[in-house]
């Protein structure tokens, strides 16, 4: 059962969004009519063909990112909240640690890309917001791979799931990321696409590193 937003009168926080896959682009709108009229338009310049529900796709994924007031969903379906707090910092530092005891290996730089590639159109990757001490923690974590790259590097935020540095979370090895995986965390991850969920065609167990 999609989710979908209860009050046609409110408009939800940050106004209503929708990323298209096929893509990358996030449509923007501040009325729910103009909303779903720029999708059905983006779509069909970009010869897309329109899916019969394309409007209940787009309720469902943005209430993937609302609070429950906001939405219908079924009983136990949880939601990602974006922002950034110490215990994300907690989890980052414990993947680190586990990339550091296995010699700081990096996954092959084609399967960097290929998850890079993945994570571009995702609608959780977002800007995360939070406090600016906070940030700059992340970013100090994630300097041990700042001079390793991919061509997609210039559209990847942070996953707003686990609350990790994409353009550094996809050189890690599986065996350090899953270190703080999570139940929970498992069934926010988009099971269609993401190379983290462990129910999608495209997760694949660690492959062959690459020595920093």
């Amino acid at each position: 059962m999609p989710q979908r937003l209860k009050d046609n009168g409110v408009v939800p926080p940050d106004g209503y969004r929708w990323r298209c896959r096929e893509t990358g682009y996030t449509v923007r709108a501040r009325t729910r009519w103009t909303w779903v009229k720029s999708a059905r338009e983006h779509l069909e310049s970009n010869s897309i063909p329109v899916p019969a529900d394309l409007e209940e796709q787009m309720h469902d994924q943005l209430c993937g990112q609302l609070p429950p007031e906001y939405c219908e969903r079924p009983e136990g379906k949880g939601w990602i909240n974006p922002r950034l707090k110490w215990n994300d910092i907690v989890d980052g530092t414990k993947a680190f640690l586990g990339l550091a005891k296995g010699g700081f290996n990096f996954v092959d730089p084609v399967e960097a890309e290929r998850r890079a590639w993945l994570c571009v159109s995702c609608p959780n990757n977002i800007a995360l917001s939070g406090c600016g001490t906070c940030r700059k923690m992340a970013t100090l974590l994630t300097a041990e791979v700042a001079q390793r790259k991919t061509p997609y590097d210039a559209d990847l935020k942070a996953c707003a799931v686990c609350r990790c540095a994409i353009p550094a979370m996809i050189h890690f090895p599986m065996s350090a990321l899953e270190v703080t995986d999570t139940s929970e965390k498992q069934a926010l991850y988009p099971s269609e696409f993401c190379w983290k969920s462990k129910a999608s065609p495209t997760y694949q167990p660690d492959m062959e590193m690459a020595t920093a």
